[in-house]
């Protein structure tokens, strides 16, 4: 798995580094990782494995680590200020002028102390800890690091709670003490007196475009094609999915035009039942892209529970890992076919907003709309909703500054006592803060994407390739933001402009599929067929002995017929992901 790792002296305690640094040897002597910057107050490695590459900063002030795409040709040299003020203006320039998946590091002088943003898509996260009379700026804690100088870590239960409750917030805050992850697109300074500053956010990209439709179009079919092309180079080997969904067939489709000297693979997995089986989209799809598509079926084989252990050393809960059977067999076929790369469709639902709301009318009576053009998407709305126009038209005037957020969450797990749901109060994304003023589907918007970090998370695949998501790159994001829900959704279906966008790249059969493949029927029947191993791992687990899992409710709904009836497969498949992680830190600690 790929990696870096900083130290970085404090002002007055230079014999500390020197120590420091010396205790590294054993790590460089092991030949897994690389030295890639030595200097008299930070010191900066990287992985071998998968390196990641690095670029310096002029005048030796500091480094960039990771993927940095420049976004046009006339972009200016790297610069980072000495002072936190001209940091963060070198910052913003950074972020407007690049994008990727990226750390930026500032080494420490005489007179300041290090800093680090890191990139507003959050794909290399960042984490930061003091130890050993130094500072530690890390992507990961490091299996061979040494101990003097790990953090001092515990678990924090009130954050565990919050993350039974909603596993996507395994990408939030971290559910252990003594370190500190670094939001996307935020400044962090290595002195407690600087507080950190959120260089980036979705909000400030919210403010409608007047652009021409066709104008907006054609930008966001070059955007996605740049972020394509830059996620793929010639040289590497990819895997790419082909579901047979629109938001996967337009990123294959735009791969597939790419030059390319290395091996691809492109993939379709099927599930058991009728629904789950997409292969006549997605042969579809490899039709008009010319390229051969493998089909294979996922397994229906109970889970392994120890395949979820070994990954619990993360410092985040493995949430990317949840369809376990996917998991491993994509690692296992980057390993067999040295695959650098594997690239999803993942993020599209998100930034083309598939979700089927009257929230969209409200944003467009928000808008200033004409009377007759709000009576007239409302019965769009309604119709693609499923609810009658006087409900869409009650939901959407009577939409809340929060009512957004409240009133599209389901209601709890109710194997999660009241501690758990109590858990869920905690404090939110700052990407969550302050956007009361945004019309409602649009908050719904930053929401889900502030919740789809998660997809950046530690995986067996992740462990043997770059997982990417090229919809969920900061320039199609940022675009995507500027376009109002009800111009993306044409209040009568999901994703209609980017169906528009892309219609002359895709097969009709995708471009105007009206259901989504659904797979939950056949993780129910791997859960069912996992059900002699749940139910210990979560009837006697840490969860249940911390208060946050009902015994009695677990004793009822871990059973075939409860899970036929009440489905929750999400609910159950994370908390039983969250458990092991949780056990395993707990055996650790």
């Amino acid at each position: 798995m790929s990696g870096f790792l900083v130290l970085a002296r404090h002002r007055d305690d230079a014999g500390a580094f020197v120590a420091a640094v010396a205790s590294l040897a054993p790590m460089l002597e092991a030949s897994d990782w690389k030295c890639v910057w030595s200097g008299d107050r930070a010191v900066a490695l990287v992985r071998r494995a998968r390196e990641l590459a690095t670029r310096p900063i002029i005048r030796d002030l500091g480094m960039v680590v990771g993927d940095l795409f420049p976004r046009h040709d006339s972009v200016a040299p790297l610069q980072m200020g000495a002072d936190a003020a001209a940091f963060e203006r070198q910052c913003r320039r950074l972020s407007a002028d690049h994008w990727g998946r990226y750390v930026a590091v500032r080494w420490p002088t005489e007179n300041t102390v290090a800093a680090v943003f890191r990139d507003p898509s959050g794909g290399l996260d960042c984490l930061s800890w003091a130890a050993a009379g130094v500072t530690v700026v890390s992507s990961n804690l490091p299996p061979d690091l040494p101990a003097t100088l790990r953090p001092k870590l515990s678990l924090d239960w009130d954050a565990i709670g919050g993350l039974v409750f909603d596993p996507n917030r395994a990408a939030d805050a971290l559910a252990l003490t003594g370190a500190r992850a670094l939001w996307p697109g935020e400044i962090w300074y290595d002195d407690p007196t600087l507080a950190p500053i959120q260089v980036w956010t979705p909000k400030v990209f919210t403010a409608p475009t007047s652009r021409p439709d066709d104008e907006l179009q054609r930008e966001l079919v070059g955007r996605v094609d740049a972020c394509v092309s830059a996620w793929l180079p010639a040289a590497s080997g990819a895997l790419i999915e082909v579901s047979g969904g629109l938001d996967s067939a337009i990123v294959a489709t735009s791969a597939a035009k790419l030059e390319t000297l290395g091996p691809r693979v492109w993939l379709n997995y099927r599930a058991s039942n009728p629904r789950g089986d997409e292969r006549r989209f997605a042969r579809a799809v490899s039709a008009v892209g010319g390229f051969e598509l493998t089909e294979t079926a996922m397994p229906l084989a109970p889970l392994d529970l120890d395949a979820w252990r070994t990954l619990s050393s993360s410092v985040r809960p493995p949430l990317s890992a949840l369809a376990l059977h996917r998991d491993q067999d994509l690692a296992a076929r980057c390993a067999a076919d040295e695959l650098s790369r594997v690239v999803t469709g993942e993020g599209g639902d998100l930034v083309f907003f598939q979700a089927p709301t009257a929230l969209v009318l409200a944003d467009l009576v928000q808008s200033g709309a004409t009377p007759l053009a709000v009576l007239r998407a409302t019965h769009q709305v309604a119709r693609w909703s499923g609810h009658s126009a006087w409900r869409c038209l009650f939901r959407a005037l009577g939409a809340g500054r929060r009512q957004a957020f409240a009133s599209q969450a389901r209601g709890p797990w109710p194997a999660l006592t009241e501690r758990a749901v109590q858990c869920a109060t905690s404090s939110p994304h700052p990407w969550l803060e302050a956007i009361d003023h945004l019309p409602p589907a649009k908050r719904l918007q930053i929401e889900a994407l502030a919740a789809c970090q998660s997809l950046n998370g530690d995986s067996h695949v992740a462990r043997s390739a770059v997982v990417v998501h090229p919809l969920l790159s900061q320039p199609v994001v940022e675009l995507c933001l500027q376009i109002p829900t009800f111009q993306l959704t044409r209040c009568r279906r999901d994703r209609a402009f980017a169906r528009e966008a892309f219609s002359a790249r895709l097969p009709p059969e995708v471009t105007h599929r009206r259901a989504k493949g659904e797979v939950s029927s056949h993780s129910g029947r791997v859960l069912a067929s996992s059900l002699d191993v749940l139910r210990p791992l979560l009837m006697d687990g840490e969860l249940a002995r911390h208060g946050l899992l009902d015994r009695a409710q677990l004793e009822t709904l871990l059973t075939p017929e409860s899970l036929i009836v009440g489905g929750n497969f999400y609910a159950l498949a994370s908390t039983a992901l969250v458990e092991t992680w949780v056990s395993g830190w707990v055996s650790r600690l």
